[in-house]
């Protein structure tokens, strides 16, 4: 490709912010240069996103929902509370985006087995509250997936 457009800019497709760096110092060493990165998520974004009114969900804001799901004392006793530690926090957050994923039925099936489930059923139904004036990566990435599948 650069033999034929050799000002042209390259877009590369990466896994993360992070991985950006060590990427274009490698390509850098070889000479290459004029490159972009796009993370799969930017790409979704650039299809989907503007089918979606709300704003998007920032990592940073999802964050804040998490912690105020977290310290609802009215949820339950075990996985939250007026003390939140960063590690029961990080981990509520990390399951959350695993739970976006199934829908109500197995929402329901995971709350059914009771104890903690109940409450962390709870709890994320609390962070989906809080989420629902924003597009959310999940909802963005299904629509791009409907775009590119579909053709449009």
């Amino acid at each position: 490709m650069r033999a034929e457009h050799p000002f042209e800019k390259i877009t590369i497709v990466i896994p993360s912010n992070q991985s950006s760096f060590y990427i274009r110092r490698a390509l850098a060493q070889k000479g290459l240069f004029n490159v972009d990165f796009k993370r799969l998520e930017d790409i979704a974004e650039t299809l989907g996103g503007s089918d979606f009114s709300q704003p998007l969900l920032h990592d940073l804001q999802a964050s804040e929902f998490v912690y105020e799901s977290a310290r609802d004392i009215t949820l339950g006793p075990d996985l939250g509370g007026d003390e939140v530690s960063p590690q029961l926090h990080n981990a509520l957050h990390f399951t959350f985006r695993e739970l976006e994923l199934l829908d109500s039925n197995q929402l329901d099936q995971l709350a059914d087995q009771g104890g903690v489930f109940s409450e962390l059923v709870n709890r994320f139904h609390r962070y989906m509250t809080l989420a629902s004036g924003h597009r959310r990566g999940h909802q963005v990435s299904k629509r791009a997936a409907e775009i590119i599948t579909s053709g449009e």
